[in-house]
């Protein structure tokens, strides 16, 4: 029964990309309006996350956290659904470093181009300094936060993973702090270890700003913000502010 009914799950999500990601990607050409495509992309999040049965709370470590705006948030790569989650629950309509390579894809290419995720190629030192500026700029401009996972390829025993160093060249580069982001409990709803979802809930916890003039290098800070979130994702039990 679980089977079948992940099964049903996972074809009510791949329904509703193949219905709702044209309609977008549609309405993008006539709708400039980042305000729009901001919300829009959001409501899209907020929706797929619920159609997989998903609840999520938001917490803060930090009051701070909740009035700086831009940041850099940082976040833990658990699931296939890590994107629409933090779509539909971080603030400041983030986007992030998508690998160029996906910009070439029909449909998800045009969408990403659309709704402004910035291409990267990690195997190209000049064009990743490119997009850096590129995320500077939108940082700087106040034009939305970012997002980062910088494991790059989801857990597959809970535990996080090796981090690359582009968020914190990023963080240092522009002067921005970063915000690191846990995933609780979403391992247990779905990892690449199996198809199987179990509906459930989920707490987002956004943790104490990271400021990068306290660090001598990007593989000091990166360290840092590893060994924070190892902390608070080995916790069980926390004293967290409500959004």
């Amino acid at each position: 029964m679980k089977i079948l009914f992940s099964l049903l799950l996972w074809f009510i999500f791949w329904i509703n990309l193949i219905i709702f990601v044209p309609v977008l990607i549609l309405i993008s050409f006539f709708v400039h309006s980042e305000k729009i495509k901001n919300k829009l992309v959001f409501n899209f999040c907020s929706y797929i996350t619920k159609s997989l049965l998903i609840k999520t709370e938001i917490q803060y470590l930090s009051e701070e956290t909740k009035n700086i705006f831009p940041i850099i948030f940082v976040a833990n790569h658990v699931s296939f659904f890590d994107l629409f989650i933090s779509g539909a629950t971080l603030p400041g309509y983030p986007r992030g470093f998508e690998l160029s390579t996906h910009f070439n894809k029909p449909f998800y290419g045009w969408f990403i181009k659309k709704f402004g995720q910035v291409p990267i190629n990690p195997k190209n030192k000049s064009t990743i300094l490119h997009s850096i500026k590129i995320a500077t700029e939108l940082l700087h401009n106040k034009i939305r936060n970012f997002f980062v996972m910088p494991e790059g390829s989801r857990t597959r025993s809970g535990a996080l993973g090796t981090f690359n160093h582009g968020a914190f060249f990023l963080s240092m580069h522009s002067n921005i702090p970063i915000a690191p982001v846990i995933y609780k409990n979403l391992f247990s709803i779905n990892n690449p270890n199996s198809i199987l979802i179990h509906p459930g809930k989920i707490t987002v916890i956004i943790g104490n700003l990271i400021y990068p003039e306290q660090f001598k290098n990007k593989e000091e800070m990166a360290q840092y913000t590893k060994n924070y979130m190892n902390t608070i994702l080995k916790e069980k039990t926390c004293e967290l502010t409500n959004s």
